[in-house]
This record gives C-alpha cells, sequence and structure tokens, in this order.
C-alpha cells in the first residue's frame, strides 16, 4: 500500500476502530463524486473512507475504478495483548464469498496512546465497475480466549459469527 494512503487513513481508521464513526464529533460525508485516489472500507462497521481526506463517503456510491482497501484492525491496552491476539487469531474476511488472506497485509503495531496499542489491515481488494459491489463477511476466530485489557473473548467468532457489509459503484 501506498504509505500517504496510510498516513491519511491511520488516524480515522484507528477512531472508527475504537468508537465508530457516528460517535465522531461531526464528520464530514462527501459525495463519491470527489473521486479519490483510493476509498478505505472498514469492514467491521462498514463504512467508507476517501483516503485522500479521510471524508466518510457513502458506500452505496463509491465512483467506479477507484482502489478499495478493506480495513479494520485489533485494538488493546497493551502491546503484548495485541500480539497475543494478533498470534491467536485467524482473520477471517471474504469478499464475494472468496477468502482474503489478510495476514501479509498487517500493519504492525501501533500506539494510539500511553495505554493503547493496535494492529491493522489494509487488504487491497481492487476497485469495482460501474453497478457492481463487494459483499464481505469479517469473522475473526480465536484459536484460545484472549483479553484486550477491558474485556475477555472466548475461543471462537470474536463477534458471534461475524459481520457482513455490501458496497457498490455508482
Amino acid at each position: 500500500m501506498r504509505p500517504s494512503i496510510f498516513r491519511t487513513t491511520l488516524l480515522a481508521a484507528a477512531l472508527s476502530l475504537l468508537v465508530g464513526t457516528t460517535a465522531l464529533a461531526a464528520p464530514t460525508i462527501v459525495a463519491a463524486s470527489d473521486v479519490p485516489s483510493a476509498y478505505v472500507l472498514d469492514v467491521y462497521f462498514c463504512v467508507a473512507y476517501n483516503a485522500d481526506t479521510g471524508d466518510i463517503v457513502d458506500p452505496g456510491t463509491l465512483a467506479p475504478g477507484v482502489e478499495i482497501l478493506m480495513f479494520t484492525g485489533w485494538a488493546a491496552k497493551t502491546r503484548g495483548e495485541v500480539e497475543g491476539f494478533v498470534n491467536n487469531v485467524t482473520w477471517g474476511l471474504t469478499i464475494n464469498g472468496q477468502a482474503a488472506d489478510v495476514t501479509p497485509y498487517l500493519s504492525g503495531l501501533h500506539p494510539l496512546g500511553p495505554d493503547l496499542w493496535a494492529d491493522f489491515f489494509f487488504y487491497p481488494a481492487g476497485a469495482l465497475g460501474s453497478g457492481q459491489s463487494f459483499q464481505t463477511h469479517y469473522d475473526p476466530v480465536l484459536k484460545s480466549a484472549a483479553f484486550d485489557g477491558f474485556t475477555l473473548y472466548k475461543k471462537g467468532s470474536v463477534f458471534n459469527g461475524g459481520v457482513d457489509c455490501s458496497v457498490t459503484a455508482a
């Protein structure tokens, strides 16, 4: 992935992962006509971002022909808790029913504050043609229990069967 996309989206992505975009103070929602160099799709919250500006974009009206990076990650109170999770999880992501191996696209550990660490992935899914869609299913599965400093997650599906998302190019 291009470093500029990573720098531009890391903060928005981290905030989305931690609190959800609806809890943020007045995010800007822009029309897909403001065509970016790429979109970042948070596959957990099903929120699309303009990778150039960090603005939220309606996931049903993405511009065709623009690269889409599938994003999410894991945050925890300590570096060790994130490392433990990453070493214990199978990142279950499918795109249009096809498994996507996101492991090579993990960003590495990032401190987000004095008591918060995270690891993200930005998986290059390609671009959509006009009227085409991506259907994603995200279901990280733990091999054994994991603690993030706040919650103890049992072995198995972290999100009780996963979450689905759909985006379409206008």
